[in-house]
């Protein structure tokens, strides 16, 4: 698993760039899943994998591929009315 600073960009290329609102918003959420106490989640961000959960799981009960930084906006302000129309846009996939 590679590491990356939460506030580097780096992880997302080829994706667009986040804006600056998006980086914070990306920042609290990832703060946000690290809250995940049952499962595993792994959420993908270019070659970068995150782990959520159960860090010690041989796999991952859900996958998520983010492909656009709206997504992290999507989801903190829209809850999962905002993850689904994020999806429908094609910001994320699983």
């Amino acid at each position: 698993m590679k590491s990356k600073s939460l506030s580097s960009t780096a992880h997302l290329s080829g994706t667009a760039k986040p804006r600056f609102g998006e980086a914070l918003v990306r920042r609290g959420l990832l703060r946000q899943l690290e809250k995940i106490e049952t499962g595993a989640l792994d959420l993908f961000e270019g070659d970068t994998r995150h782990r959520f959960g159960d860090r010690s799981a041989a796999r991952a009960d859900a996958e998520i591929t983010v492909l656009n930084p709206r997504f992290y906006t999507d989801v903190a302000f829209g809850g999962s009315i905002g993850a689904g129309e994020a999806y429908m846009d094609g910001s994320w996939r699983c």
